[in-house]
């Protein structure tokens, strides 16, 4: 089970460090985003700041993102029926 949880950790912090390259809605950096700042910086501060955070933080970001993500669909659904 540990190994589980290893890679489980593993993909998660590769994801926050695709999500701190860009928006993946539309490859912007909105002011809003809990990323925004973070996306200011280069690779090699972004990696530390992935590897740094605890898994709790990664999950309050990840969900976060996943609902600003939603809400953007939503939008782009109602603006284009």
């Amino acid at each position: 089970m540990p190994s589980e949880t290893i890679c489980l950790t593993d993909y998660l912090r590769e994801k926050m460090l695709r999500l701190s390259d860009a928006c993946p809605f539309d490859g912007t950096n909105p002011c809003k985003c809990p990323f925004h700042d973070i996306r200011t910086r280069g690779h090699a501060v972004r990696e530390k700041w992935v590897r740094e955070l605890s898994q709790e933080s990664i999950l309050d970001l990840l969900i976060r993102h996943q609902y600003c993500l939603n809400e953007k669909n939503a939008e782009t659904d109602t603006a284009h029926p």
